[in-house]
């Protein structure tokens, strides 16, 4: 007899994902952290938010035997204002510096589809560094700004 498949297959939880991902079998554990318009940051230690919730928290694969290397952030709502995104090595174990691919996906207003919007490489290079990916800002229009795409750094896992 077949599964039927849950009633929210193929469906989008949120106008807005940040993924990221580091190389699958790291023992590391890298930690992603978002700070949506108008709330405080979302992360490991505070998985929900007034628009968005840490969905995926990877611990590395010797503490997590599902371990994807990849953790995800969905926002309900693609709120216009400025988000941050941070990387933070909580669990550095490796001999070399690990690299990181962020991607932000979202509805594009003119096909109407749920794209990649944005995306960055970094590379993390020891324990403890958080490093600020990226800013950007989204308008009322709910578009990213391209002019607002930044690096600044800001840190968002003790609060900032």
């Amino acid at each position: 007899m077949a599964k039927t498949p849950p009633k929210d297959a193929g469906k989008r939880f949120g106008d807005l994902t940040i993924e990221m991902q580091w190389p699958v079998g790291s023992p590391s554990d890298l930690d992603l952290w978002v700070q949506p318009p108008a709330d405080r940051p979302i992360g490991y230690s505070r998985k929900t938010g007034k628009s968005c919730d840490l969905v995926r928290d990877d611990l590395g694969a010797e503490h997590d035997e599902a371990s994807r290397a990849m953790e995800v952030v969905v926002c309900r709502q693609a709120t216009a204002g400025e988000y941050i995104v941070n990387v933070h090595a909580y669990r550095f174990q490796e001999a070399n510096a690990i690299p990181v691919q962020l991607f932000v996906r979202g509805l594009r207003s003119a096909s109407g589809s749920f794209e990649t919007l944005l995306t960055r490489s970094i590379t993390v290079e020891h324990m403890g560094q958080e490093i600020t990916a990226v800013r950007f800002t989204i308008g009322p229009d709910g578009q990213i700004d391209q002019d607002s795409i930044n690096n600044l750094q800001k840190g968002l896992r003790a609060g900032g």
